[in-house]
């Protein structure tokens, strides 16, 4: 989902003048004075480090605009993974009851549904 959200023309805009950069720094770099070779190179890198730092800017901007349907998909996958892994649980089901009724019961019982140690999800 996260790459799905990222602006991907403005960052293959920024791969692409990276790139341009990097190529005519190649091409300056035989041009340059040995006293000056140094002082170029830390040039190309202070360049690329700032297209760096840019790119962050703009990835942590769409994450902060879909802040709310991410921390959406961060609750559910906690509460299938908690912790990042298998965990034994026991659900009290009166709270799903409170908020979904009791036709998801029934509807759970009737599918026929293979026993694994692993999770999985139902759809009802």
């Amino acid at each position: 989902y996260i790459e799905s959200i990222q602006p991907t023309e403005a960052l293959a805009q920024i791969e692409e003048a990276k790139r341009m950069l990097q190529d005519n720094y190649k091409q300056l770099m035989p041009l340059m004075p040995a006293t000056l070779q140094g002082l170029t190179e830390k040039n190309e890198a202070l360049h690329l480090r700032q297209f760096a730092y840019l790119q962050r800017k703009i990835e942590n901007d769409a994450l902060a605009r879909h802040d709310g349907q991410l921390k959406k998909y961060a609750y559910v996958a906690n509460e299938i993974l908690p912790n990042d892994g298998l965990q034994e649980r026991v659900y009290n089901p009166y709270q799903y009851i409170a908020t979904r009724g009791t036709d998801w019961i029934r509807e759970l019982c009737e599918r026929q549904l293979q026993t694994s140690y692993k999770h999985y999800v139902v759809y009802l």
